[in-house]
């Protein structure tokens, strides 16, 4: 399907300071409370083609998007779907922001499925920016792929609230992760997500491949560094979300490059799912209220009891 530049709907900057009421928002205090679906888009959606976006300001309302949306300017999408093309490679993205544009894209009550294993579903470089809320990122290589550049002048470059990741896919010798952050200093906020690594919802989303716990299987939230000069990581902050699965579940230390600094862990939750452990941090990060979610008998052997500190 070709690429098509999309005008519908399109609104005013203005009405983008308008707060989103949902109708499910009530009691979704944790991560652990979401599910695939009490969050995302509601009701019928009109087909659409792949997005370019063409100018500042636009909205996009109850698209069910064939393809991929590529982020050149400010844009909202508000119940809306993405379901991007099988067969894609390494160099396709279903949600690209186009590297140093500085464009915020704004999510709402959206669903992202990517569904090919050698494609990345969200990805930013350098100084894009994303606020995304009550939305699915399902499938491929990784959820989410960043690199956040120069943090705005208020909060973080990327914040996801309330968002559900889950369904990474596997290829020979790959590297898949939900929420990967390589490099960067912007900043990146994840509040009452929930991240799975590993999922025991199987088969609702025939879409996606189930990915179970391996080797391959990196992480739930990862920090890693690019090749070449280590680019320094601060400002990353987890607060009150859910994580299962992968090597280490939530890996905050990577091995090469220099230690990651303001890093927040609180108040998350872990399921029982890892194949190393499911935390692992490094030094002067701050860790606290991190509990297990759930009592019984981890992958690794070890009994643990539902709202008792993870070590």
């Amino acid at each position: 399907m070709p690429t098509v530049t999309v005008r519908l709907r399109n609104r005013a900057s203005g009405v983008l300071s308008a707060p989103v009421t949902l109708p499910y928002d009530v009691g979704i205090t944790h991560g652990q409370q979401l599910t695939r679906t009490n969050i995302g888009p509601i009701g019928p959606l009109q087909p659409s083609g792949p997005i370019v976006t063409s100018r500042d300001g636009q909205v996009f309302d109850n698209l069910d998007i064939a393809g991929s949306l590529d982020v050149r300017h400010d844009v909202t999408l508000r119940n809306c779907q993405i379901v991007g093309a099988l067969g894609q490679g390494n160099a396709a993205y279903t949600i690209k922001h186009q590297r140093d544009l500085g464009r915020k894209l704004t999510l709402r009550n959206c669903r992202i499925i990517t569904r090919s294993p050698n494609t990345k579903g969200l990805v930013s470089w350098g100084n894009g920016q994303t606020d995304a809320a009550d939305t699915l990122f399902l499938g491929g290589t990784d959820n989410v792929y960043l690199k956040p550049g120069t943090a705005p002048a208020s909060g973080f470059a990327h914040t996801f609230t309330r968002c559900f990741f889950g369904d990474v896919q596997r290829t020979p010798g790959s590297h898949s992760d939900c929420f990967q952050i390589d490099g960067g200093d912007g900043g990146v906020l994840l509040d009452r997500c929930s991240i799975n690594s590993f999922s025991l919802e199987t088969g609702e989303d025939p879409t996606t491949a189930q990915a179970s716990v391996d080797s391959r299987a990196s992480g739930g939230l990862i920090l890693t560094y690019p090749s070449g000069t280590p680019d320094q990581i601060r400002r990353v902050q987890a607060l009150n979300c859910y994580f299962d699965g992968g090597n280490y579940t939530l890996d905050t230390a990577p091995p090469d490059g220099p230690d990651p600094t303001d890093i927040v862990l609180t108040g998350n939750t872990f399921g029982l799912h890892h194949t190393y452990g499911p935390i692992r941090i490094g030094p002067g990060q701050v860790t606290r209220d991190n509990t297990w979610a759930v009592s019984g008998v981890t992958t690794t052997g070890r009994t643990v009891v539902a709202g008792r500190p993870v070590d």
